[in-house]
This record gives structure tokens, C-alpha cells and sequence, in this order.
């Protein structure tokens, strides 16, 4: 998947959060997906604080989650 420089980003970005953390391979699939057809699109994490009160995360537990999501996908 494309990264984008830290100088500079795509020019579309989509809003993505996993509330309980099982989802980041799928996420990461559906960006792929896009790419593949050209469309560069950045994932922006939106989980609020909110959010990880109301399950119990923590953002490097969400971290991890997402990492292990990228492992998966290879």
C-alpha cells in the first residue's frame, strides 16, 4: 500500500476506527482495493476518547490491533 511523504497527503482521506478491534484486515483490504483501482485514499483514525471508555481500549491496544491487521494481510 502507497504511504503516503510526511510532507504531503492524498487528496482523499475516509474516517476509519474499529470499536472492538477485529476489523483492521478488512479496513486495510477495502484501502487496498481502492488503490488497486487507483484511488489513494488515507485512512484517518476517528475512535474518541469516548469510544475507549465505552469498550475498554486503549489507544496502543487499538495500536496493536492494527498491526496485527497489516501481519495479516502481509
Amino acid at each position: 500500500m502507497h504511504a503516503p511523504s510526511s510532507t504531503s497527503l492524498p487528496r482523499l482521506s475516509f474516517g476509519v476506527g474499529d470499536r472492538f478491534a477485529h476489523q483492521a484486515a478488512a479496513q486495510l483490504a477495502a484501502f487496498e482495493r481502492l488503490e488497486g483501482e487507483g484511488v489513494v485514499v488515507a485512512p484517518v483514525w476517528n475512535k474518541s476518547n469516548r469510544e475507549h471508555g465505552f469498550v475498554g481500549s486503549e489507544p496502543p491496544s487499538v495500536r496493536a490491533a492494527a498491526a496485527k491487521g497489516v501481519e495479516e494481510r502481509g
